[in-house]
């Protein structure tokens, strides 16, 4: 499943046939990409799973007129990009991503709407960050990482998603 990859799994095998033949795709790969439009080269584990969800995933549909290649540009620009655009306010990089994402889809959105869409955002994003998983030493679930301790200082910038981390 390409979720996967918003997880930050290190190796992930596509299109697993009978004869066990498939594609692995290696984290370490993802930025040599043979698209340009997709180079992933200075993205962070919190820029794929920030790309993935605003792409579209499991837990949160993708706004009308958003796929991958537009979700990259405006996770790059986002969390890479300059940040003051002619404003005097410092904007997060979810902030930024947010505006990106409403500027881009054809949906005329009211603000509830947009509102309902960040909500569902960041509980998806969550999900990558701190997935919950089994530990077969332990023999119990536990969190892939903290989410008191584990918060990537970008993502960190926005409170709301803070919040959530507590």
């Amino acid at each position: 499943d390409s979720d996967l990859i918003g997880y930050g799994t290190l190796n992930c095998m596509f299109k697993l046939n009978d004869e066990q033949e498939g594609t692995l795709v290696r984290k370490r790969d993802l930025a040599a990409s043979s698209s340009s439009k997709l180079d992933l080269l200075d993205f962070s584990d919190a820029m794929i799973a920030t790309m993935c969800v605003a792409a579209g995933c499991d837990y949160c549909e993708n706004l009308k007129n958003v796929g991958i290649i537009t979700a990259r540009d405006i996770v790059y620009h986002a969390f890479l990009g300059t940040n003051h655009c002619g404003r005097t306010k410092v904007f997060s990089p979810l902030e930024r991503t947010f505006d990106g994402l409403f500027s881009k889809t054809s949906l005329k959105l009211t603000h509830p709407e947009k509102e309902e869409y960040k909500r569902s955002f960041l509980h998806a994003l969550l999900m990558f960050q701190y997935s919950v998983v089994f530990d077969p030493i332990s023999g119990k679930c536990t969190y892939s990482r903290d989410p008191l301790t584990d918060i990537d200082r970008d993502l960190a910038k926005y409170k709301p998603y803070v919040n959530l981390c507590k």
